[in-house]
């Protein structure tokens, strides 16, 4: 019968254990859902000529500039905002990037945490 109580103790720790790592896997997850969204604005990205194309902020709310990425093919892009003296990409400012005519581009927002991405504006060359 000793053998038994035994048991049953091993069983209850092995489960108190499994369902304590639970709870810490779910507490340490960050919530997808409490992530701040992209801020509205409206992007275009029209090719300059067979090497650059450039990314303009059309409307809608200023972005931090840091947020913003340009990626080419897999590749992010190095980018000089106009007129950001302040940090924000605003409506009529726009970068140019180095992009031949067969690749893909698209502009992407970082929230600040980084578990949240949108593409904000792509564009994959000539069909």
């Amino acid at each position: 019968m000793f053998d038994f109580e035994l048991v049953d103790i091993i069983g209850v720790v092995i489960l108190l254990l499994l369902v304590s790592s639970v709870a810490i896997i779910i507490v340490a997850t960050p919530e997808v859902a409490d992530t701040p969204e992209a801020p509205e604005s409206n992007w275009s990205i029209d090719r300059v000529n067979r090497s650059y194309a450039t990314v303009t902020h059309e409307g809608g709310m200023p972005i931090d500039r840091t947020n913003l990425t340009v990626i080419v093919e897999e590749y992010p892009r190095p980018t000089k905002w106009s007129g950001e003296a302040d940090g924000m990409v605003a409506e009529g400012d726009s970068a140019t990037v180095q992009v031949s005519t067969d690749q893909d581009i698209a502009l992407y927002w970082t929230g600040v945490d980084t578990v949240r991405r949108e593409v904000l504006a792509s564009d994959g060359g000539p069909e």
